[in-house]
């Protein structure tokens, strides 16, 4: 009897769950809030279960429930957006990751890029964070391959925290000419800066303007801060005021870890030695891409952000697959299907990532 409850429930729940889902299609609903966990009810925005294609066209209107008058204010409200879309000089913002590629033709940063997200001053007199700052908004162009790879790139890092800083190694990295040095960097863990160590690491919102601007005036050699990097490379050249920049900027960005080694862990330079933990002198502990590198990046980022799944793939190039598998479950990114691995592959797939797991063994039969 018991038997037979379990599986009548069994067959009720798959008779519910038919209905529902035949209920949602036919008004069109194409996503569904769900919870972060099995076992609670609270359900939240950024999960969601999909019902049906990506949204990446205009959202369907349920235009059989319509009068005449509201199909036209819907086909008007339609054509509007699509004009915005096509307006290089519209606003817009980066909300949704899976949208990015529509936004490559813009001439104007997105709002994430407004210099309130960063506290920074209107006046660029203030001092030289601000004079950094709308140097960069003065030089920036959008249609520039180093200035859009890094404003994209760095729009992604919002998505990263708290999870941004680099696992400093237990001993030494020696980089070989197989494996070099910024490769070997690039395979460090992700560590978490902030919570009860550093105060403000935690919220997002300043990232994609905070470090654009630091990738941009680093990059670009008219810069403030350019200027301040090459003058303290040789000790001769140092000017009088030069040590208070320094602490001024340290001060701003060492907290929330807008330094040049989460450039080089996203692969936006290239890390060259240890020192990239501690002092990170320009042209010693890190380097600059070249021009061909660059634009090599930026035409793949392009790809990505065109491809099935653009959040995820964009994001994994930066921060690796094991971070964008957990950030696009989160998000509801659509992702690839992970691959089924059989077990004598285990050991090579692992051997990559430092970790061996032996091969399993099949256990004779008497």
């Amino acid at each position: 009897m018991r038997h037979v409850l379990k599986e009548s429930q069994v067959v009720a729940k798959e008779l519910i769950m038919s209905v529902l889902r035949e209920t949602l299609m036919s008004l069109e609903v194409a996503r569904l809030p769900t919870s972060p966990r099995r076992g609670t009810t609270t359900v939240t925005a950024k999960l969601w279960v999909s019902l049906g294609k990506s949204d990446c066209q205009p959202r369907r209107v349920m235009t059989k429930y319509l009068t005449q008058e509201e199909k036209q204010q819907v086909e008007v409200e339609q054509h509007i957006t699509k004009l915005k879309d096509n307006d290089a000089n519209a606003p817009w913002s980066a909300r949704h990751a899976n949208k990015l590629a529509k936004y490559l033709t813009r001439t104007v940063p997105p709002q994430e890029l407004d210099l309130s997200n960063a506290t920074v001053s209107d006046s660029p007199d203030d001092s030289f964070v601000t004079e950094v700052y709308h140097w960069v908004r003065e030089h920036l162009d959008m249609q520039k391959p180093l200035h859009q790879l890094a404003v994209f790139s760095c729009l992604m890092v919002q998505y990263a925290t708290p999870l941004i800083s680099v696992e400093t190694p237990n001993k030494p990295i020696l980089g070989t000419r197989q494996r070099p040095f910024h490769l070997l960097f690039r395979a460090l863990p992700w560590a978490v800066v902030g919570r009860s160590k550093i105060k403000g690491t935690i919220d997002g919102m300043p990232y994609p303007v905070m470090l654009s601007t630091l990738m941009i005036a680093l990059y670009e050699t008219g810069s403030p801060l350019r200027a301040l990097y090459e003058r303290a490379k040789v000790s001769t050249q140092s000017q009088d005021g030069d040590d208070k920049k320094r602490k001024e900027w340290s001060h701003k960005h060492t907290a929330k870890h807008v330094l040049p080694r989460l450039l080089a862990r996203m692969g936006l330079l290239k890390a060259e030695r240890m020192s990239i933990f501690t002092s990170g002198k320009m042209g010693q502990a890190w380097t600059f891409l070249t021009p061909e590198e660059i634009k090599d990046m930026h035409r793949e980022m392009c790809r990505l952000l065109r491809s099935d799944w653009p959040a995820y793939m964009f994001f994994e190039s930066l921060f690796g697959t094991q971070r964008a598998r957990a950030v696009a479950t989160n998000n509801g990114w659509p992702q690839p299907r992970v691959p089924d691995v059989r077990p004598e592959e285990e050991e090579d797939e692992d051997a990559a990532g430092g970790e061996t797991r032996r091969p399993l063994k099949r256990r004779r039969l008497a």
